[in-house]
């Protein structure tokens, strides 16, 4: 298993135990999160930086929608890119 599957792991085992800050941690201080194009949190687009993320597009899952939960299914490990299904 490569380090970025690692990273990816670890990210999703945060999110299942709620540690917000770790999962905020783990994201890169200058990501550029896009939403798909008219979906509804596509109204922020871009989410820059890690909190920007966390208020625009994290919180507004929690808040929306009942029961949310990220549990991935499949890791697929392709070295620097790794897909997830879930």
């Amino acid at each position: 298993m490569g380090k970025s599957v690692e990273i990816v792991r670890g990210i999703y085992d945060a999110f299942g135990k709620g540690d917000v800050p770790a999962v905020l941690g783990a994201l890169d201080p200058r990501i550029d999160w896009q939403e798909a194009e008219g979906f509804l949190y596509a109204d922020g687009n871009p989410y820059v930086g890690p909190q920007a993320v966390a208020e625009g597009v994290f919180q507004r899952l929690v808040s929306n929608v009942d029961g949310f939960a990220v549990i991935p299914e499949n890791i697929i490990d392709g070295g620097d890119t790794v897909v997830v299904e879930g």
